[in-house]
């Protein structure tokens, strides 16, 4: 046996023990570990397929844990593997994942792109199941980032149609289930038909198997212990927060161990066990003091990985233009055309316009803002305190003047309020929490925003708004 065949097999052994851990003993510890010392065997091995399938799920791994940073650094050379070796299912799950992880940063245009790309590829699929399987994850990452509660129901029960497509004598059959009837009950939740969505989820708890978890279980999970806490029966929602907080636990996801504390504060809180409800409340706070650095790492990664793939979209912009300039002078011309025009429009309204277009606007130095302020401002949002606009108003004295110059009808005291906690590079979950909202609402407000300020859709409304002085 040669040297390369060796490594091969022992590559494979490593890769069954890896899964071994994963699925029958539940060390997500060592499985990570397992995986972490594989692919690195296996980038020289000359087997990409079989590093490709030990990549991939080493990135599902990342994703389970929330180890946002480590999943997407390596994301981008996983996708070129899987395109390298036409293998359409893997890149399509690839690409899911990427979504899901930039919709919970905050990054809705790139998340929509990234699924965009998934679907792309669904009809490439061979096997028909896993192909209705991956339709279905990718009708799931739509409805998270959907711009209205139609649109994220079309979603869910588009989703739901997929997952029922799978054969059930397939290995993905229990996923399929599991989250499939769990999206059809949020569907049924987002219509205020709660005894409905208790039948479906009833249906998705039943295929969790206790002694091999999958990623599907965490969500139901929750799904059900959002579906009693809506139904104010606060014992049982705490119940089935508890099963959720036992699995975010063995996975040491602390994004969902703080999510999970949150709502068992205000089950206990509703039950009137203060004692209870602080001793949630302590670590939910303890883990949101943890997340600052941490989430200012995830925004920082992912917006200095766009700020590359831009340099290098323009690079390439670069090179092509010495086979276009002959075009140069119409679209200049067509330019000049269409700016008068909007500059024409905009004088028969006899209202003044500022031609300030995302993609050229520099960031302005604001009036020698201090730490000191912004931490100030930041404290006054935590605790949804009335005098944070006025506040706000005195650190960034042009600010709502130059929002409203640049919007075509003014926007109300509420969206100015929802562009400033942007501004403080608050994300839409944060808003909706410390605003005592729904993340829909704010969502719906943002949309607003955005027509009001004609933003296109390839515009990020976060970096819009950081460059509004």
């Amino acid at each position: 046996m040669t040297s390369a065949n060796s490594n091969v097999d022992d590559a494979v052994v490593k890769l069954e023990y890896a899964r071994f851990c994963l699925n029958n003993l539940n060390d997500i510890d060592k499985a990570i570990s397992l995986y972490n010392e594989l692919v690195p065997a296996l980038v020289n091995s000359g087997n990409d397929s079989l590093r490709l399938v030990a990549e991939t799920e080493r990135i599902e791994l990342l994703q389970r844990t929330g180890q946002r940073i480590e999943m997407l650094s390596v994301v981008k050379d996983v996708e070129s593997l899987a395109i390298k070796l036409n293998d359409y299912e893997q890149l399509s799950h690839i690409l899911t994942l990427k979504g899901l992880v930039y919709s919970e940063l905050g990054f809705k245009n790139e998340a929509l792109k990234a699924i965009n790309k998934a679907s792309e590829n669904i009809n490439s699929i061979q096997d028909e199941d896993k192909r209705h399987l991956n339709i279905g994850y990718i009708f799931s990452v739509r409805a998270n980032i959907a711009d209205s509660v139609e649109d994220k129901i079309f979603h869910l029960l588009n989703g739901y149609k997929s997952f029922m497509k799978v054969n059930s004598n397939d290995q993905v059959y229990r996923n399929a289930q599991i989250t499939g009837n769990s999206m059809y009950a949020s569907a049924f939740i987002e219509r205020k038909q709660l005894d409905s969505a208790s039948f479906y989820l009833s249906k998705s708890i039943s295929y969790i198997d206790s002694n091999q978890r999958t990623p599907d279980d965490y969500y139901a999970l929750i799904n059900f212990a959002n579906l009693h806490y809506q139904k104010q029966d606060y014992p049982e929602a705490e119940q089935w927060f508890l099963r959720a907080l036992m699995q975010a636990e063995k996975e040491n996801n602390l994004h969902r161990l703080s999510s999970i504390y949150y709502y068992l504060f205000k089950c206990k809180s509703m039950q009137n066990q203060a004692e209870f409800a602080n001793n949630y409340l302590i670590k939910y706070v303890s883990l949101q003091d943890s997340f600052e650095d941490s989430k200012f790492k995830n925004i920082s990664f992912v917006e200095n990985e766009l700020t590359v793939d831009k340099s290098n979209e323009l690079i390439k912009a670069n090179k092509r233009q010495k086979s276009i300039i002959i075009g140069f002078s119409g679209v200049t011309i067509l330019l000049c055309l269409t700016i008068g025009k909007m500059l024409f429009n905009r004088k028969k309204r006899n209202k003044p316009f500022a031609i300030k277009p995302i993609d050229t606007l520099t960031r302005q130095e604001d009036r020698d803002v201090s730490v000191e302020e912004i931490n100030f401002l930041n404290n006054l949002v935590k605790r949804n305190d009335p005098s944070f606009i006025l506040k706000f108003h005195e650190v960034f004295p042009e600010f709502s003047r130059n929002v409203n110059e640049i919007s075509q009808v003014p926007l109300t005291h509420s969206e100015i309020e929802i562009c400033a906690y942007t501004k403080l590079n608050f994300s839409t979950k944060e808003i909706a929490l410390y605003r005592k909202d729904t993340i829909r609402s704010v969502e719906n407000r943002k949309y607003r925003i955005r027509k009001k300020l004609m933003l296109t859709p390839e515009t990020d409304f976060v970096v819009w708004v950081a460059n509004v002085n």
